[in-house]
């Protein structure tokens, strides 16, 4: 296992060259047992570190492929190497299941995004690696924590996750993993792409069925008197603003957030407003053909748009512009609704209520 160069040829080396020969012999004498003993392993330890700084990178990297595979290897090793320059380290942090997840965690603190992206594509990250991936808030390293399905989320990370988010991309990608909470593709709607969007209106069916079964249906959104006439008069007249400003009117949605309906290029936010407010498909329909400013839709995406007017009832998009707005109905929701509606039952429970306070109070 000595190196080939002989003795003689070998101590005529320079230092670096030195080195790689004894770093290559080194791993060579490691790999060749698939096992090892406690003091040898602390040997091989001894010798790679104080080996290793002196041989090329060239070397270090070659060994650090040959080594990733070993999960055996001793941890100030695996942690040596895991903290080398990129083109050593990327050929090992990737695979080695001799990194621990605090050495996980002191790479992704020291290293740059293409060392992190390879820790974030990692099977079975701990929690504590998952948290600082997170705080790196780089977009590409959590856009490869988010598509890796070998790691689960706690619901901590995807929290955070969420409040780090300040790309789109993100949003879409936190929005599709099964531990995303229910709200978020409906709130994050605008930002999300077919497959998102879809997530959110079976999302938002789905708890405006809820909210039938609990409670009455809650009213659709009343548009202004005259909408449609002035909806139609604004657009004929490409005055883009002002129809923006009937939309924000007409949906109670601040100014920036209607001209973001209005201005998504598939059409589908502005649908979702329409049906919010019980318009006739063919109406609504009219309305989202003037409203391209691009004139760029074609018929089918015209049709898809009519489609899902047709399919949307004014309860579930009314469920979608409450969490656009940042308002989703909270528990109680219901009872106020019954209440603010003159329900008999309710009128006749506040009046009992009123009653046994006052009897515990020892004013009855």
């Amino acid at each position: 296992m000595f190196p080939s160069e002989g003795f003689l040829r070998f101590s005529s080396l320079g230092q670096a060259d030195r080195s790689s020969t004894l770093l290559r012999a080194l791993a060579d004498l490691f790999l060749s047992h698939p096992a090892h003993r406690r003091d040898d392993l602390a040997l091989f330890e001894e010798l790679y570190l104080s080996i290793s700084a002196d041989a090329p990178e060239a070397d270090r990297a070659e060994v650090a492929a040959r080594l990733a595979g070993r999960p055996d290897l001793p941890v100030r090793v695996a942690a040596a190497i895991g903290l080398d320059v990129p083109a050593v380290a990327g050929r090992f942090v990737g695979t080695s299941p001799a990194l621990a997840p605090v050495d996980l965690v002191r790479i992704v603190g020291r290293s740059g995004p293409e060392i992190r992206a390879l820790v974030a594509g990692r099977p079975g990250l701990d929690g504590s690696v998952v948290e600082a991936l997170i705080h790196t808030g780089d977009v590409e390293v959590l856009a490869r924590l988010l598509d890796n399905r070998g790691v689960v989320l706690e619901p901590g990370a995807v929290q955070a996750l969420r409040r780090e988010a300040g790309s789109p991309e993100i949003l879409r990608r936190l929005a599709r993993r099964p531990e995303a909470p229910a709200d978020l593709a409906m709130a994050a709607f605008l930002d999300l792409d077919a497959d998102g969007r879809a997530i959110a209106l079976r999302t938002a069916a789905a708890e405006a069925a809820r909210g039938r079964l609990k409670a009455r249906p809650r009213p659709p959104n009343e548009p202004p008197s005259g909408f449609e006439a002035r909806a139609h008069k604004l657009l004929a007249a490409r005055d883009h603003a002002g129809f923006e400003a009937l939309v924000a009117e007409a949906l109670a949605l601040p100014a920036p957030l209607a001209a973001r309906v209005c201005a998504d290029p598939t059409g589908e936010a502005l649908a979702v407003g329409l049906a919010a407010l019980a318009l006739e498909p063919a109406a609504a329909t009219g309305l989202l053909i003037l409203a391209d400013r691009a004139a760029s839709r074609s018929y089918w995406q015209t049709r898809a748009l009519t489609l899902l007017i047709g399919s949307l009832d004014a309860d579930t998009a009314g469920v979608l512009l409450d969490h656009w707005r940042g308002r989703p109905a909270r528990k109680g929701t219901a009872l106020r609704q019954l209440q603010d509606t003159g329900e008999p039952e309710a009128r006749q429970r506040a009046p009992r209520r009123a009653a046994m306070r006052d009897r515990k109070s020892g004013r009855g």
